[in-house]
């Protein structure tokens, strides 16, 4: 494209090739409004907003011939000049038609009005006097487990090309990021707390991203290095509480988030702040303690429930003597069968209605009772081509998640041990917080995150419950799942 008027930009461009390439004169080669890509190139004086020339890039080359066709019978004229056009004596960006090929047109307007909201959402910035990692209570309190005072050195960000939220903090001459994906946030509320401070609640259902800035790239983290996160990240991740500075920082979020199309999940709600330490050094302690004097299955139970974040570590403390209780009485088999399906109720009971609520023992002795109504609790022996239970572990960048014993095919490894040994054997799967298999990030450093992540459990081991695994082998189509044994 050759004289294009200085006065017009991008998008009356498009407007103009759009009224053409969406005509019925282009019908027959598209059932589907024909994407295209405009190119304005940059004025090399830097006086004018473009330089009055420029590419048109077309999915195919029936579709470019037509066009110039037309342009032959139908000059183009936008603004005060005529453009000129013809074939390109260069090769088209291969980026450009794949691009144009695999999406559909949008249109200008669509596009001036994301534009516009992305540039207000990432000139927005809400000053963070805190940042506290905390446990949504069943009494409706937030506890807070872990805090951080920023003094000034973190700001609130929307990304709104990542469509996520993110907490940048400086620390130790370090930038670090808590990055929070607009569709992993369940509920945010704002509210002026004791008419003193002025508060940010996010309620998450899944954790967020710890990265570190490394200037062209980022580092994913498993935890921030301030006090008491590393031990608090795999429990407590899922609720994130921010003092702002002042009350216009809160008025500049809520108008941001207006902007990001997020007004839907903000509530006015105060809410109570504890410090009840439900995942202290002591508790934690406590627990280990407990779950190594317990049979595997039990410990992996338990751990589970705790991994899973449906119970806080003191409310399965309590819980701890109705287990002894219940393996006297009926065997560790069905100790186990209560506790996997516990879990399960648990996820449930946060729903349920508040007169209908019940406290978390009463919970743990109606499971008990309901699997007292099952005939017979059985497992799936390993024998040739046959399945087998078998103890599956998710490991995540912030934690791990414990799930079975599930069906799961036997392989000539465990049918060398006898079934006595079954429950030795674990499948690790390496997964993102969503469960979902790691994908390649051109911002984060992925080698990196193998090694101070996945290279240690390989190499080292991996400690569950007081017992030690190491890693035994893999096979091909379970490597391409990321899983190992």
């Amino acid at each position: 494209m050759r004289n294009v008027d200085w006065n017009i930009d991008k998008h009356v461009v498009t407007r103009l090739f759009a009224n053409l390439l969406h005509g019925p004169y282009f019908t027959d080669l598209s059932s589907t409004p024909i994407n295209f890509h405009v190119q304005l190139h940059p004025d090399k004086k830097h006086i004018r907003g473009h330089g009055g020339t420029g590419a048109l890039t077309l999915p195919t080359i029936d579709i470019g011939k037509r066009f110039l066709d037309l342009y032959q019978l139908q000059p183009l004229t936008v603004g005060k000049k005529t453009i000129s056009l013809s074939n390109s004596t260069r090769s088209p960006r291969p980026d450009v038609v794949e691009s144009i090929r695999l999406q559909p047109y949008i249109d200008p307007a669509i596009l001036v009005q994301r534009e516009s909201r992305a540039a207000q959402l990432n000139a927005g910035r809400i000053s963070i006097e805190t940042i506290q990692f905390g446990w949504e209570c069943r009494d409706y309190m937030f506890s807070i487990e872990c805090e951080h005072n920023c003094a000034g050195e973190a700001d609130l960000l929307f990304n709104d090309e990542r469509r996520e939220l993110r907490v940048k903090l400086r620390n130790q001459d370090e930038t670090y990021f808590i990055a929070m994906n607009y569709s992993h946030i369940i509920t945010i509320t704002m509210n002026k707390y004791l008419e003193n401070k002025h508060v940010i609640v996010f309620t998450l259902n899944t954790p967020p991203s710890y990265e570190r800035d490394r200037g062209s790239t980022r580092q994913r983290l498993s935890f921030l290095p301030i006090p008491d996160h590393e031990r608090v990240a795999p429990y407590a991740s899922l609720a994130i509480r921010l003092v702002c500075k002042s009350a216009g920082d809160l008025e500049e979020f809520r108008k941001l988030s207006i902007a990001a199309q997020l007004q839907n999940r903000i509530s006015e709600y105060e809410y109570p702040v504890v410090r009840r330490n439900l995942f202290s050094q002591f508790a934690l302690g406590r627990l280990q303690l407990y779950l190594r004097q317990l049979n595997w299955c039990i410990a992996f139970q338990i751990e589970s429930l705790v991994r899973s974040m449906v119970v806080d570590v003191i409310e399965v403390l309590a819980l701890i003597p109705e287990i002894v209780r219940i393996i006297g009485l009926k065997g560790r088999s069905f100790a186990a069968t209560v506790l996997k399906n516990f879990s399960s109720r648990m996820e449930l009971m946060w729903n349920e209605d508040e007169v209908e609520a019940k406290t978390v023992l009463q919970c743990f002795l109606d499971t008990e009772k309901e699997v007292l109504k099952y005939k017979t609790i059985q497992t799936v022996k390993p024998n040739e081509g046959s399945l087998c239970d078998t103890y599956h572990v998710n490991i995540t960048p912030t934690t791990m998640k414990l799930v079975g014993p599930l069906p799961d095919r036997s392989n000539r490894v465990i049918r060398a041990y006898e079934t006595r040994h079954q429950e030795s054997f674990l499948r690790v799967s390496f997964l993102d917080e969503s469960s979902l298999r790691y994908r390649f990030d051109r911002e984060v450093d992925g080698p990196e995150f193998i090694r101070t992540r996945v290279g240690p459990f390989l190499l080292d081991g991996l400690t569950i419950a007081g017992r030690k695994f190491d890693f035994l082998a893999y096979s091909q189509s379970a490597l391409k799942e990321h899983a190992v044994w």
